[in-house]
C-alpha cells in the first residue's frame, strides 16, 4: 500500500469498516448492521486485517485501529456474480416453511438442522432483504418473512407492552409503535455518543 493515508476498499469493506466506527464489534451485529453474510463479512474483515485496518482481541471483538480510524477511503465497484440476489437451496428450504413468525430454534427443529446453521442462514437471507428479524440483537428470537405484515417485537417491547391492562382499549399496534419509536430513539441517542 503507498505511504498516502487513502485506501482502496469495496462498498462491502467500507461498510464493515464504518460499523465498526459506530462501535459494533461481534460479527452477528456488524452483519445485520451492514446486511451482508458471515462468509463475506469474514473474508473482508480478513482484508482489512490485513491491511492493518481492523483487530480482534482475544475476546473475538472486533475494532478499528488508530489507522482504520484515521484514512480516507475510496470505494471500487467489484463485479457481482449471477444468482447471487436468489436464496440458496437451505434458503429455499427455510422460507418454505416460515408461513408465520417463527423462533430461531423451532425453525432449526423442523429442518433438522443446528442452531448455528439456522443462525449464519438467517443473517444471509436477512442481508438479501427476504425475511426480516424481531430483534438484531438476537436474530434467532423471531424471524418473519419480509412480506409477511405481522408486527414484531423485541424481548423488551413485548415485556413492557406484557403489563399493560386490556382496560386500557389501546390497540396493541399502536402501543407497540409508540415503544419502537422510544426504542428508536434510544438507540439513536446511544449511538450518537
Amino acid at each position: 500500500m503507498s505511504s498516502s493515508k487513502t485506501v482502496m476498499l469495496t462498498p462491502l469493506q467500507k461498510a464493515c469498516l464504518e460499523a465498526l466506527k459506530k462501535g459494533f464489534q461481534k460479527k452477528t451485529t456488524i452483519a445485520i448492521e451492514i446486511k451482508t453474510d458471515f462468509k463475506s463479512l469474514s473474508r473482508d474483515l480478513e482484508f482489512l486485517r490485513e491491511e492493518g485496518l481492523v483487530q480482534q482481541d482475544q475476546k473475538r471483538n472486533w475494532s478499528p485501529t488508530l489507522k482504520g480510524r484515521s484514512c480516507s477511503i475510496k470505494c471500487v465497484i467489484r463485479k457481482t456474480r449471477k444468482g447471487t440476489d436468489k436464496p440458496g437451496h437451505g434458503g429455499l428450504r427455510l422460507l418454505g416453511i416460515l408461513a408465520f413468525p417463527m423462533r430461531g430454534s423451532e425453525i432449526a427443529k423442523r429442518l433438522n438442522v443446528s442452531r448455528q446453521a439456522i443462525h449464519s442462514l438467517v443473517i444471509k437471507l436477512h442481508a438479501r432483504g427476504f425475511i426480516t428479524l424481531a430483534d438484531p440483537d438476537n436474530p434467532l428470537s423471531y424471524i418473519k418473512r419480509a412480506e409477511d405484515p405481522t408486527l414484531l417485537l423485541t424481548w423488551h417491547q413485548a415485556r413492557v407492552l406484557s403489563v399493560v391492562p386490556e382496560e386500557y382499549g389501546a390497540e396493541i399496534s399502536s402501543i407497540s409503535l409508540r415503544i419502537k419509536s422510544r426504542m428508536d430513539r434510544k438507540n439513536l441517542k446511544a449511538g450518537s455518543k
